[in-house]
């Protein structure tokens, strides 16, 4: 049997050493990975698990000195957990240092509710504050090491992704969740007494642990859902509206391209009008004849048919247009039936809608490089149509830049039509696949056409 009360004893005995050592470096990964990922690298290599490794294995000595030193003080420990992940997100990372700080200050404060739920559990089994051995072992591995990983493990799969894809809109929700966690603290610190052998304050004790464990992970989680929730009714409302932009354009293309074909068409006859008027010597009313033809549009270049659906071949040509103006090679390769895009599944705006995204962002990637180039191939996978587009690259974008950061100013807008495009893919039960080389960047997306 085993007296709780002699914590420092405890420490001390090898395996219980060893547990803590594993607990400080599950401690560290957590705090580096949260902050690497809640924030933006000031360099794309900080944000590595070589770093991730090598800044959690340092912090873990740190961490482990300071127990040496101070014979395993809380608030030594606290210190540490505090200031050391502090000044790497303000060393590293960009955004706002109070955002940092309470960031902080939120997971220290979910690592140290689990701390003392598990502490309270100890006290909980003991008999007068004497425990076995072997039930304290226990107690204190779950403790130290499943508890955190399991918080890394929620944290990681329901909070980080929708919290990096809405860095702009969580700055408030930051304050309220500090305000919750210090809450929790306040409560939890000046009401509760642990050394007591009463069940029913021990009882009393790990209701509120749990409590305070839970309910800044359930705020979490609901401010995630409402994240989620206005970043699909925001992808919804810009896919809405660039449709809508879209086929004002295509109406108004077709529109000129019938004014052009009646203007070929008649072109003869305005000749013939002219040169009477000129011959009569009725120059007043040729003016007004010329006057009336310069309304008329002047074609700038022949459409090439890609495909067959006129839509399709006017996002095309238009993208064309800008990459040949950028000095970038732009080349489409169609491997389809005829009928593809016109009775088929697949709607010709969604097509378009992809089309136009993905050519904006390898021309805006080709542009960076000398003799950039674009290649755009339709072909067809048993009841897939299959979309490549292939661009050139200054460097291995997975490697570089893996979150697909835009250097343009429109950061937001450049992420919306990613979403945009995976939406669409989605709605087709299709496929969204990236590779890359030193060189080169190739998206593939798979349509379900049946």
């Amino acid at each position: 049997m085993l007296d709780i009360r002699m914590s420092r004893v405890i420490f001390q005995m090898p395996d219980f050493a060893a547990i803590h050592l594993l607990g400080q470096f599950i401690d560290a990964v957590l705090f580096f990975y949260l902050i690497q990922n809640f924030f933006e690298p000031r360099k794309a290599a900080y944000r590595s698990k070589k770093r991730l490794i090598l800044g959690s294995m340092l912090f873990t000595g740190v961490l482990h000195f300071a127990d040496l030193f101070t014979k395993n003080s809380f608030y030594s420990y606290a210190a540490v957990m505090l200031v050391l992940p502090f000044l790497y997100a303000c060393l590293f990372f960009k955004g706002k240092i109070v955002r940092k700080g309470l960031v902080c200050i939120i997971f220290f404060t979910m690592t140290s509710s689990i701390e003392n739920l598990m502490m309270y559990l100890t006290y909980y089994f003991s008999d007068q504050y004497l425990i076995a051995l072997d039930t304290v072992r226990v107690i204190f591995l779950f403790r130290r090491i499943f508890m955190k990983a399991g918080l890394l493990w929620v944290i990681k799969m329901f909070m980080i992704d929708v919290v990096k894809k809405n860095t702009q809109d969580v700055g408030g929700y930051w304050y309220f969740m500090a305000a919750v966690c210090t809450a929790d603290c306040v409560i939890y610190k000046s009401i509760l007494v642990k050394n007591t052998a009463d069940h029913l304050i021990l009882t009393q004790g790990l209701i509120l642990s749990v409590f305070c464990l839970v309910v800044p992970l359930g705020c979490f989680y609901m401010i995630c859902l409402i994240l989620k929730l206005g970043e699909s009714n925001r992808v919804r409302l810009a896919q809405s509206t660039w449709l809508s932009t879209q086929e004002q354009q295509m109406l108004q293309t077709e529109e000129m391209q019938e004014e052009l074909k009646r203007f070929r068409h008649d072109y003869r006859a305005h000749l013939f009008c002219l040169d009477a008027l000129v011959q009569e010597g009725n120059y007043r009313e040729a003016h007004r004849y010329l006057e009336k033809l310069h309304q008329l549009p002047v074609e700038e270049g022949v459409i090439i048919p890609y495909t067959k659906s006129n839509a399709l071949n006017l996002v095309l040509n238009q993208k064309r247009a800008e990459a040949v103006r950028r000095g970038i090679d732009f080349t489409v390769k169609v491997e389809l039936e005829a009928e593809t895009f016109q009775d088929g599944h697949i709607q010709v705006f969604d097509i378009n809608t992809l089309i136009s995204n993905l050519c904006d962002n390898a021309i805006e990637a080709a542009g960076q490089v000398e003799h950039g180039r674009v290649f755009v191939q339709f072909s067809r996978k048993k009841a897939y149509v299959q979309i490549e587009v292939e661009n050139s690259t200054s460097g291995n974008v997975m490697v570089e830049n893996p979150e697909f950061l835009t250097s343009k100013e429109e950061k937001e807008l450049h992420g919306l039509g990613i979403k945009i495009i995976k939406n669409i893919v989605n709605s087709y039960e299709g496929i969204y696949e990236t590779e890359a080389t030193e060189h080169t960047f190739k998206t593939r997306i798979l349509l379900m056409d049946a």
